[in-house]
């Protein structure tokens, strides 16, 4: 493993929080991909349910 888990743990979350800050600024240009968005969309609630 290239990394630490804790240095993993914390690339995971300041990705994250990058990806909704970006989406979350830039909603229109988002909104316009909305073909793009069907896979991530998809993604979501798939990992959300095999998280528990």
């Amino acid at each position: 493993m290239p990394f630490s888990t804790i240095i993993a743990g914390w690339l995971f979350y300041l990705t994250g929080v990058s990806a909704a800050l970006y989406v979350v600024t830039h909603v229109k240009q988002v909104l316009v991909a909305k073909r793009l968005l069907i896979f991530p969309t998809l993604l979501l609630p798939t990992g959300a349910l095999l998280n528990k």
